[in-house]
């Protein structure tokens, strides 16, 4: 596997026909993964990510690294959504995320919900309460060619 770890500036960075960790930290950064089953990493910065073939994780450590836009998350390849529990709060668990605390939809309806997926926009936004009032919600991602469910898994 090989491991591509970019600089805190504006990188382009391209995976390998195998198994990638693409990491930019920060910068507004282009990531493609190609071919294998990579993991994506845009850090801060607002960043284009790309998956490609293969079954690709897009990893978020914190919902400051928001603003991204995904390309190909591809439900049928095996393409998730991971999030670290830690560095989201929320009271995420770690694992899949539950049902109830996902809505798809305009608008957060409760206050277990932690991400939507707005239809109308693509974009996917995280938001500590939910409905509630104490957080607002956050971007974290403009997901174009949606290709199925997304499945969303929290890491520690």
């Amino acid at each position: 596997m090989a491991i591509i770890t970019g600089t805190s500036g504006n990188n382009v960075l391209n995976g390998t026909l195998n198994n990638d960790v693409i990491d930019a930290l920060n910068g507004d950064d282009n990531l493609n993964g190609g071919d294998g089953n990579d993991i994506l990493i845009g850090g801060l910065g607002k960043d284009i990510l790309t998956g490609g073939a293969g079954a690709d994780i897009f990893r978020y450590n914190s919902a400051l690294e928001g603003g991204d836009i995904i390309n190909d998350l591809n439900a049928s390849q095996g393409d998730k959504i991971q999030v670290s529990a830690s560095g989201f709060g929320g009271e995420l668990q770690v694992g899949q995320l539950q049902a109830s605390q996902f809505r798809l939809g305009s608008a957060f309806t409760n206050t277990n919900q932690r991400f939507r997926f707005d239809i109308n926009s693509s974009i996917l936004f995280f938001d500590r309460d939910g409905s509630g009032s104490q957080f607002g919600s956050v971007e974290i991602a403009r997901i174009n060619g949606v290709n199925g469910p997304l499945t969303t898994e929290v890491i520690a």
